[in-house]
């Protein structure tokens, strides 16, 4: 049985509490495997995206794609346990690549950018062992891309997911 300490110094109790056996590496890699599964998801099915882009959302980028796309970036994860509940903060990073055309135009990234955080921010997405809590926009960034052949544009969000019991 696993007890917390709750507000104010009061022990609680929580019963069987497996999850927070479980060794903080292996909850994490699942936790943001689900998560960045239900994004990609997500975006994917997004239409104001899928106009931009079509299905171009990609993990690992295959070597012949052409800007525009969308590229998952980093899951940096923390432990963030809750009275009882086996939680985590998510900080989400995507990366945005288009063209850099004549007059450096930052108006193809930039739709692009607003496609990816309105599919997203406040998102209810569903993954099979956890539940998102939240999902919010904290920046957008967009800037030329050291070759100057290309926009990059990152944009972040924090999520918060719990373990399902």
């Amino acid at each position: 049985m696993a007890w917390h300490a709750e507000e104010g110094g009061a022990a609680h109790s929580c019963g069987d509490e497996q999850s927070h056996s479980r060794g903080d590496e292996e909850m994490s890699d699942s936790e943001s495997l689900e998560l960045q599964g239900a994004i990609v998801s997500r975006l994917k099915a997004w239409p104001d995206l899928q106009a931009l882009v079509g299905t171009k959302i990609y993990d690992i980028v295959p070597s012949d794609t052409t800007a525009p796309y969308v590229e998952i970036g980093d899951f940096d994860d923390h432990r963030d346990d809750k009275t009882c509940v086996a939680g985590r903060t998510i900080y989400v990073t995507l990366h945005i690549w288009t063209k850099a055309p004549a007059g450096s135009s930052r108006a193809e990234a930039s739709r692009i950018a607003r496609a990816v955080e309105g599919a997203l921010t406040e998102a209810s997405l569903t993954m099979p062992s956890y539940r998102l809590v939240s999902l919010d926009h904290n920046r957008t960034q967009i800037f030329k891309d050291l070759d100057d052949a290309h926009l990059h544009g990152v944009v972040e969000f924090t999520a918060r997911t719990e373990r399902l019991s």
